[in-house]
């Protein structure tokens, strides 16, 4: 197993009740060098608050940044952990 550092490029942020959505949730892509993955988390989650709360831009627009440790075994992601936001 080994640890790569990840950042958030893109997120979705969708509500509840909007269409047919049971539940709000954010859908967001991380990468690095190599990989890029699409995950999704759901609200009341740490993550799902410091992405609702965070603008992400991937031309360097924005002051902050997202990172998370992704955790592998070989080349499949495992999960993510260790959110924090970056200046």
């Amino acid at each position: 197993m080994r640890r790569e550092t990840l950042i958030v490029t893109w997120k979705l942020v969708t509500k509840k009740g909007y269409g047919r959505t049971p539940e709000s949730y954010c859908t967001y892509i991380v990468e690095n060098e190599k990989k890029k993955h699409r995950l999704k988390t759901f609200l009341g989650t740490h993550l799902f608050k410091l992405l609702n709360t965070t603008y992400v831009s991937r031309g360097g627009v924005a002051s902050d940044e997202i990172q998370m440790d992704g955790i592998y075994r070989g080349d499949d992601l495992l999960f993510v952990c260790n959110f924090r936001k970056t200046k």
